[in-house]
């Protein structure tokens, strides 16, 4: 099941759900996400966490040639 947070705004649920739908729409969602992504790899966003679990490798490995659309 999804986590939650403990007093957060969100209610907890028992599943959840992801869909990726055929359509040029979805082109403009994964350039958006690519952009998000972007950033915060620049910023170095969360490879502490792949440092901190001995995984040096992972974290120099996650830029955008990697990714596959």
């Amino acid at each position: 099941p999804p986590a939650n947070v403990p007093g957060g705004d969100l209610a907890k649920v028992s599943r959840s759900l992801c869909m990726l739908s055929n359509t040029t729409a979805i082109a403009t969602a994964w350039s958006r996400l690519d952009r998000k992504f972007d950033l915060l790899y620049s910023k170095r966003a969360f490879v502490h966490w792949f440092v901190g679990e001995d995984e040096e490798v992972a974290a120099e490995g996650m830029d955008e040639e990697n990714l596959e659309y």
